[in-house]
């Protein structure tokens, strides 16, 4: 409690998490402060060398750079609570948090060293980035899209999400994904595949240009739909719908089946499919062994019984036979 009391002062005095909680080593950037715990500073030196080029990246999408400086910390799973600024609570399943009021970054270091590391920097940069410029003023559609897409999150997962947006059945309105998503895992997953998609859909009908356009206005205080009217010169509803259509005419459960997950998924089958009738055959062929053994043993014990009730020579009893007159 004395820790999280002195964190909280020290956010509200100015100065960054990374340099409060005794324990942690920190590495300083020019725009960010990396603080460590002695468990995650493997993926604190990764950190080190791309977190710059990263916020570059981000920059020049938004068209301009939020304040510095950023404090990153960096630990292992059941050591990012400790380590949290004061009423951050991070779930047990996060890889990484972006916390718009220290303008901090809370990171799992084995999410980080893992293979979807960048990705996940990326992602997380670009909310901060958002929230930063905009605090509050970005509808949670919008948020998500943007650092989905900066980040290169598409899988053939989002692509499947995709396609069942695309259904009638199955789709969102936009309007609904304003300030949360739902929590249901399948109807989450297609809240984040429409807004991929739909932030992705605005910047190819204006490249970077017009969306940084739209970023300016409504981190200045217009409304997203404003926002999209002045800059694209179609309203929101208008824009969805020539969306959906699209979505209509370019996601189909063809693409699932050329898809790496499907491959895979149509080889498994193929492994199963044969291991069943490998062990059928095996199993038709131990029957068809029984069969032999049994029709050997019956032929051997009629020939037994024929060479018993065989009469050679003379069927006199003889002396000392033992037979009874």
């Amino acid at each position: 409690m004395k820790r999280a009391l002195i964190l909280l002062l020290l956010l509200l005095s100015g100065q960054g998490a990374a340099q409060t909680l005794p324990g942690l080593t920190r590495i300083d950037l020019p725009r960010f402060r990396i603080a460590h715990t002695e468990r995650g500073a493997a993926a604190a030196v990764v950190l080190s060398k791309t977190l710059e080029h990263e916020r570059d990246e981000i920059a020049r999408k938004l068209g301009r750079d939020f304040d510095s400086p950023t404090d990153v910390l960096v630990g292992e799973a059941d050591e990012l609570a400790a380590i949290a600024p004061a009423g951050a609570q991070p779930p047990a399943w996060a890889a990484g948090m972006a916390l718009i009021g220290p303008n901090a970054l809370l990171l799992n270091a084995a999410a980080v060293r893992g293979e979807r590391g960048r990705p996940l920097v990326r992602h997380e940069l670009a909310h901060l980035a958002l929230g930063r410029l905009g605090p509050g003023r970005f509808p949670r559609w919008f948020q998500e899209g943007f650092a989905m897409m900066v980040a290169g999150e598409w899988t053939m997962a989002t692509y499947a999400a995709t396609y069942r947006a695309s259904l009638s059945q199955w789709a969102i309105p936009l309007s609904a994904l304003e300030t949360s998503f739902p929590d249901g895992f399948a109807d989450a997953e297609i809240a984040y595949a429409e807004s991929f998609s739909f932030v992705t859909y605005l910047n190819d009908q204006g490249g970077d240009e017009k969306l940084r356009a739209l970023i300016a206005k409504v981190a200045g205080g217009a409304g997203m739909a404003e926002s999209l009217a002045e800059t694209y010169g179609r309203s929101l509803n208008d824009l969805e719908s020539a969306w959906r259509k699209r979505m209509g005419s370019r996601y189909s459960w063809l693409g699932l089946l050329s898809g790496t997950g499907a491959l895979w998924g149509f080889a498994s089958a193929l492994l199963l499919i044969a291991y069943f009738r490998l062990r059928r055959k095996k199993r038709l062929r131990l029957e068809e062994m029984a069969l032999e053994e049994a029709a050997e043993a019956a032929a051997l014990r009629i020939a037994a019984a024929e060479q018993a009730q065989a009469t050679p020579g003379d069927s006199t009893p003889g002396p000392g036979d033992g037979a009874i007159h």
